[in-house]
């Protein structure tokens, strides 16, 4: 039992370790445009009634258009599911939220999220996903954009986003109507 215990305390320190990295790098930028798929694992609670959501969130960033959307599948634990489309058109100052076949359309607050990191931003560290032989060298960034906490792991290579916590509120408030929700790279 204790070799095992001194492995496992061998190998996170090995991982955590991460090579290349003798002082914080400065703050990175992700492509200007670019698509993913990010699993959602979390916790909820509402109305006094508390649980455990995961699901999946497409997700389309153009910051040359000014347009972000997220298509997502979530499934909670008291059985119930949410397919949702969130679309920030930025240029026209509207956020539309399609959840089944109701759409509600409020005014965005702020600027659109940079696809560059803060210049403060706090360098939390870096690391690698994977084996010591087949490694993914990743960096973690702290800071604080528009009202919104980010705690954000990219790679070290290419700033290409790994994992992301966000802490925010937001609001809908007005009905929408004929809203075209075609691929935020269609004009």
């Amino acid at each position: 039992m204790i070799k095992l215990v001194l492995l496992l305390c061998t190998a996170v320190f090995g991982v955590l370790g991460a090579p290349g990295l003798t002082e914080a790098p400065t703050p990175c930028c992700t492509a200007s445009q670019w698509e993913g798929v990010m699993l959602e694992v979390g916790g909820y609670a509402a109305q006094s009634h508390a649980g455990f959501l995961k699901g999946s969130i497409a997700v389309s960033y153009d910051m040359l258009g000014k347009r972000v959307a997220t298509v997502s599948h979530l499934n909670y634990s008291a059985g119930a599911q949410s397919n949702m489309k969130v679309i920030q058109d930025f240029k026209g100052g509207m956020q539309y939220v399609i959840m089944n076949t109701t759409c509600t359309k409020s005014a965005l607050k702020g600027a659109m999220p940079p696809n560059c990191m803060p210049d403060d931003a706090k360098f939390g560290g870096g690391f690698y996903f994977g084996s010591p032989s087949s490694q993914l060298p990743c960096q973690r960034w702290l800071y604080t954009y528009n009202g919104t906490t980010f705690d954000l792991i990219v790679t070290q290579q290419d700033c290409i986003p790994v994992i992301e916590t966000e802490y925010s509120g937001t609001d809908a408030e007005t009905e929408c109507r004929g809203k075209n929700i075609g691929s935020v790279f269609e004009e």
